[in-house]
């Protein structure tokens, strides 16, 4: 069970919804980032909600796109978090490329791509297995 950012604070919400309390019962104050998170949760889940469902409903834009970047493996930081992946993916859509990972994911990653049903990119050893020439973009 992947739980990260708000989803994580609203699962700890302490007896006073201003502390969060910790599995083993250990109490503390909520942060000034995870009050600001939780004011804004409703406005987050209409954003998401007014999202298209469909990636082909998004318009295409003809953009300058370095050759040189085309079908490369994107691959983000050691220590992989959320950023490092979406980086990655995001930058292998739009060189038609493909993403990899530098590391293991942690939970906050694991769960916003089960949240979203984006596949989890395999690692970079493993496409580098696959294609040893493979031109390699770090993002």
């Amino acid at each position: 069970d992947h739980h990260g950012g708000g989803a994580e604070a609203l699962r700890l919400a302490g007896p006073d919804n201003k502390t969060k309390q910790y599995d083993d019962g250990v109490l503390r104050k909520r942060t000034q980032v995870e009050t600001d998170v939780l004011a804004r949760e409703k406005a987050a889940h209409e954003l998401a909600d007014a999202l298209p469902k469909e990636i082909s409903t998004i318009p295409t834009i003809d953009l300058f796109l370095p050759e040189a970047l085309k079908d490369a493996v994107f691959v983000g930081h050691l220590v992989t978090d959320l950023d490092s992946v979406g980086g990655a993916i995001g930058a292998a859509a739009l060189y038609n490329g493909k993403a990899a990972l530098a590391s293991d994911i942690n939970s906050e990653t694991a769960f916003a791509l089960e949240e979203w049903g984006v596949a989890k990119p395999p690692t970079i050893e493993e496409v580098l297995k696959e294609n040893p020439n493979a031109k390699i973009c770090l993002v």
